[in-house]
């Protein structure tokens, strides 16, 4: 066999070895990257498993007609204050991974906006959180940044009867496609 012919084998094998060693890195980029997008899906299934477990029943007590409604008399024992607490501190950890860039403030924000809001408004809410005001420090913080996110893409702050609004916005803008509702 001629030198000419073992070149071009040698070529080739180089050609082939580069081929599969870009393909090689590409495969553990897209490895790494699925991984990354189950990691942030696993995270987000135990935040909402960890509210449902844990915190429904206190978001209930502050929805309309509830024992802490606006209108309502509020808690009064120190089981309650320790149960709004219990609650109030389930965000300020969503806080903590926002500030770590765990988790981003659009998909807190998707998830729990007017389960957040609807006690962060809560007059109850800011008369047990006012005696403790710097222990509240990051709850402030992503308060203001959730309201600033909100007002940026120009969505309503969560209120009472504020599903009713957005049910009738949702409603307006498939009806403005052309859609049926």
């Amino acid at each position: 066999m001629s030198e000419t012919f073992w070149s071009m084998i040698s070529a080739f094998g180089q050609w082939t070895s580069v081929a599969f060693t870009g393909g090689g890195f590409f495969l553990i980029w897209w490895q790494v990257r699925t991984s990354a997008k189950i990691a942030a899906a696993d995270l987000i299934l135990r935040i909402e498993s960890e509210f449902i477990d844990h915190h429904v029943a206190t978001y209930c007590k502050f929805q309309k007609g509830g024992a802490w409604a606006d209108d309502q008399v509020g808690p009064n024992e120190e089981a309650d204050v320790t149960e709004i607490e219990h609650y109030l501190d389930f965000f300020a950890t969503l806080d903590m991974l926002r500030r770590q860039r765990l988790i981003l403030l659009e998909t807190i924000d998707e998830m729990f906006a007017f389960r957040f809001f609807c006690v962060a408004n809560n007059r109850h809410t800011l008369r047990i959180m006012e005696p403790k005001d710097p222990y509240w420090d990051s709850l402030h913080e992503l308060y203001k940044d959730w309201i600033n996110l909100r007002k940026y893409r120009d969505d309503a702050i969560p209120e009472p009867g504020y599903q009713d609004k957005w049910l009738h916005g949702a409603r307006r803008r498939i009806q403005s496609r052309g859609l049926k509702t």
